[in-house]
């Protein structure tokens, strides 16, 4: 069969398209979380308290919990594509064993967190895989806001960034998982 290699040319469906967009997010297939121990400062006492926490980072959604078996969320951390999320010079923990191991995110509503991995390698794994679903809460953004033209080619967009999140989210599970075993 030819073809001359003309495309019909479909007006974007600006619903459709967010309609794919929901879709791509809450489709499990292919996601990747970033799950592990991290020490969390406390806002109110500055101490220091070991959380299980989770990042899907097609989503940008980052919960914790007291302990990982634990069935309940204890609290949220909220970023977006505008936070600073950066590995710390400094030793917020003040511990020895924790030198090199400390990330901040600092949100444009001026929110920050202190956190800290078991290992250099882990809390660059985490910054790794923060700022990789930072492009993905950018491309989505961008896609949604496009929706009224050009929606179609952002969901290519979404859909590469997601991949490439996931991938990251991959690698950097085998690098916690490797501090964990330090422990």
């Amino acid at each position: 069969m030819a073809s001359n290699g003309a495309s019909p040319q479909r007006v974007a469906d600006p619903e459709n398209s967010l309609e794919k967009i929901k879709r791509q997010l809450a489709s499990g297939s292919g996601r990747n979380l970033l799950q592990g121990p991290l020490l969390k400062r406390s806002e109110t006492l500055r101490k220091w308290n070991e959380r299980w926490v989770i990042l899907d980072p097609t989503t940008g959604r980052m919960e914790y919990k007291i302990r990982r078996n634990e069935p309940t969320v204890k609290g949220t951390i909220l970023f977006d594509a505008n936070s600073t999320i950066t590995l710390s010079p400094v030793n917020f923990n003040g511990m020895a064993k924790y030198d090199g191991c400390c990330f901040y995110i600092g949100t444009p509503q001026k929110k920050d967190y202190f956190l800290c991995a078991e290992t250099p390698g882990a809390a660059r794994a985490w910054v790794s895989t923060l700022q990789a679903t930072q492009l993905v809460l950018k491309a989505h953004k961008e896609a949604v806001n496009s929706l009224s033209g050009n929606g179609s080619a952002k969901l290519g967009t979404v859909a590469a960034v997601v991949a490439a999140a996931n991938s990251t989210a991959l690698e950097s599970s085998k690098e916690v998982e490797a501090a964990m075993h330090i422990l």
